[in-house]
């Protein structure tokens, strides 16, 4: 307990005075002040030397207890005159992206980014009223202000106390609808009451929602957002049932063969290099997994030759990666079957498998030219970013 300097007094009719209103009004200097927590007289003081404030008539006051309730008084005062408040949007948040625990735990790894985890249920909006309730009780409850509209809502001010986890299981046990307007950054600075006024009447971001009563479309409107996730569940479903189907007829040797002899020779007439009817079997290796090439395998295998084997200077190197890079970013000759192409985690038949067909192609292919003596790699599985020599072969 100690004397203390308030800015926030209570004049005789029990209306909250700043001290800045006596500094821009100096005729209200001498009317008589009280102090908001201790009901006891105090001074204005107005001086050359000292900082304006309202000092306790020879008796001292809790310090942070006297602000706090001269700032809960203002504030309510404050909006039993202004007569409206904004309130801040309210926004829906499921933790299970309104599908439920099981289907989100089974597809958030591989569509997370997809489901719509929240909907807002309410635009922020500025609302209007008659009168408010002081620290009326409601039940087993005591809100610092009640307002009554459309809907009766909670206001309570937060300056030093917030809502304690008790009181928030009753307003949830009774689907009140509360909010809580954090005030506190005014016990620390200049309590100025247009600044007050803005803060607690136009500001949202100081302002929370500790439950919202929600009105008849609040089901439809959950049900609405569950039904667009599911649409995107059943999309990655069948997405998923077309990849396990086509893995599954590429394990059985049922896929299609892409076979053109005349797209080979248009290929090859294009490039100008070599004759159709005098291309080597090393450029036309069954592959497993080549089906990813939505294209005759003579045409991708001559196209990695032609660019990366033929027009490069003999002990030049190259590497996988580069290769790859060009199939996916840069070449236009032939389409990628991107299923195919992905790197995949499949279980077929109960057996879990992993794939990497374009990586697994084109190392095969590349091993085969090593076979053929055009290049020199470091190990025949041709690592990933392993780099190799191009030897000095005559293509036969």
């Amino acid at each position: 307990m100690y004397e203390i300097k308030l800015e926030i007094a209570l004049n005789e009719n029990k209306k909250c005075i700043t001290i800045q209103d006596i500094v821009e009004n100096i005729s209200l200097k001498n009317q008589k002040y009280f102090c908001p927590h201790c009901n006891n007289e105090v001074i204005a003081r107005i001086g050359k030397h000292n900082v304006p404030h309202f000092s306790h008539k020879g008796l001292s006051c809790d310090n942070i207890k006297a602000k706090e309730s001269g700032l809960h008084l203002l504030c309510k005062e404050i909006l039993s005159t202004e007569k409206c408040i904004f309130l801040p949007q309210i926004t829906i948040y499921d933790k299970n992206a309104f599908i439920g625990n099981e289907l989100y735990e089974k597809w958030s790894s591989k569509i997370d980014n997809k489901f719509q985890k929240n909907f807002i249920y309410a635009s922020g909006r500025k609302i209007s009223f008659n009168s408010i309730k002081i620290e009326n009780k409601i039940n087993d409850i005591i809100p610092d202000i009640i307002i009554e509209g459309k809907k009766r809502l909670f206001v309570e001010i937060a300056v030093t106390h917030f809502i304690d986890e008790l009181k928030k299981e009753k307003i949830l046990q009774n689907n009140y609808t509360v909010l809580e307007i954090d005030m506190s950054d005014f016990i620390n600075k200049n309590m100025d009451r247009e600044e007050i006024k803005n803060e607690l009447i136009n500001s949202i971001n100081n302002k929370k929602w500790i439950n919202f009563s929600y009105g008849d479309d609040y089901i439809d409107k959950l049900n609405q957002v569950k039904n667009e996730n599911l649409k995107i569940i059943q999309v990655e479903e069948n997405k998923n049932e077309l990849v396990i189907k086509k893995f599954s007829e590429l394990e059985s040797g049922n896929l299609y063969k892409y076979h053109s002899d005349d797209k080979v020779e248009q290929y090859l007439n294009t490039i100008n290099f070599l004759e159709y009817n005098k291309l080597p079997s090393y450029l036309n290796v069954e592959i497993f997994g080549e089906n990813v090439f939505k294209c005759d395998r003579r045409i991708w295998q001559t196209d990695i030759f032609y660019k990366f084997i033929y027009r490069r200077k003999n002990n030049s190197t190259i590497n996988l990666s580069r290769i790859l890079s060009y199939i996916f970013y840069h070449q236009k000759i032939y389409e990628i079957d991107y299923i195919f192409a992905k790197k995949q985690k499949i279980n077929i038949n109960g057996k879990n498998k992993e794939y990497n067909l374009l990586v697994d192609a084109v190392k095969k292919f590349l091993i085969n030219l090593k076979k053929n003596g055009f290049i020199q790699g470091y190990s025949d599985d041709i690592r990933f970013y392993s780099e190799y020599t191009i030897l000095n072969k005559t293509i036969v």
